[in-house]
């Protein structure tokens, strides 16, 4: 087997632009209670939604009452270029970000600059053992289907590949 060069193959990646994406998942979900690249016929596809995600093809819902700062931020960071995307340092700027910002935290304050964690390594440790104990995979749950693999439940992780595979065979990646 050929040796892995990850610094070669992954020159290109910078995780703080990652970061931004997934912390823009993660507000929208917030705002939203909706995953934001779900195909809204087709929540259960996997390939569907990654052709989502590639297009940053979104809607945000109607009925749910966002600020325009809001609205804004979650623009800023669902950019598909990523050196056109908003940074971390921009979000802790925006206007959206800030309201209601104690101000300990704001500008250069002392919480936003904290070296040592609030956590002890024993309480991460504790706190990945409990997410990767059985029955906590959460399947199609993640995607919001009913019926999903929640609490008590198995995760069946062949069973969900195969359907992922079904999916990509019936859904023509240029979807």
């Amino acid at each position: 087997m050929e040796d892995f060069d990850y610094e070669t193959r992954f020159e290109w990646y910078d995780g703080e632009v990652a970061d931004v994406w997934s912390c823009g998942v993660a507000l929208y979900t917030m705002l939203t209670g909706q995953y934001p690249f779900l195909d809204p016929d087709h929540p259960n596809s996997c390939p569907r939604t990654v052709q989502r995600i590639l297009r940053v093809q979104y809607e945000l819902p109607q009925d749910v009452a966002i600020a325009d700062t809001g609205v804004d931020l979650i623009q800023g960071i669902f950019v598909k270029e990523p050196e056109q995307r908003i940074t971390l340092s921009e979000i802790q700027q925006h206007p959206w970000f800030l309201v209601n910002l104690p101000r300990e935290c704001q500008g250069d304050g002392e919480l936003l600059m904290r070296d040592e964690p609030t956590q002890t390594e024993d309480e991460i440790l504790a706190i990945l053992d409990a997410a990767s104990a059985p029955g906590t995979a959460v399947g199609h749950s993640f995607y919001g289907v009913e019926g999903g693999y929640g609490e008590g439940q198995e995760f069946n992780e062949e069973g969900y590949f195969a359907e992922q595979e079904e999916d990509a065979d019936r859904y023509p990646a240029e979807w």
